[in-house]
């Protein structure tokens, strides 16, 4: 049996270290302790987008009232939902909107963010004083 080339052993080893060099190099550079999200104003233009959709969600009771999931949480689900009036609301619009939301939220990290991977279940709702709530 042969003995092993000092060569192709000291070029394996070198490879070895190298490899995770330029992974390193070839990432962004992040400060997890930074508050600010990372949305631009795009972001921030839906977010008003969906509050002026659901305004005021007006009730006369519980049967107009509605839930859509919002955001999504790195380990997968919603990190909340919006409690809306289907009497107020269009459906169809505010699910594109929350959609598009949704979708910029899953490619931008949020810095900062730790999620504990719980599950958000979707809110009892009620028609209190005229204005759907969560429960």
């Amino acid at each position: 049996m042969r003995e092993p080339d000092a060569r192709a052993l000291l070029g394996t080893v070198a490879a070895a270290l190298a490899a995770p060099a330029l992974l390193i190099l070839g990432c962004d550079a992040v400060d997890v302790m930074d508050p600010t999200p990372p949305h631009d104003a795009t972001f921030e233009e839906l977010d008003q987008r969906i509050l002026e959709l659901i305004g005021t969600p007006a009730c006369a009771d519980v049967s107009s009232c509605a839930s859509m999931a919002i955001g999504v949480k790195p380990c997968g689900g919603p990190w909340r939902y919006l409690v809306y009036s289907r009497a107020v609301t269009d459906e169809r619009t505010l699910a594109a909107v929350v959609s598009e939301y949704n979708e910029i939220d899953r490619r931008s990290p949020r810095y900062g963010t730790i999620s504990d991977c719980s599950i958000v279940m979707p809110p009892a709702l009620s028609c209190a004083s005229g204005v759907c709530v969560a429960r």
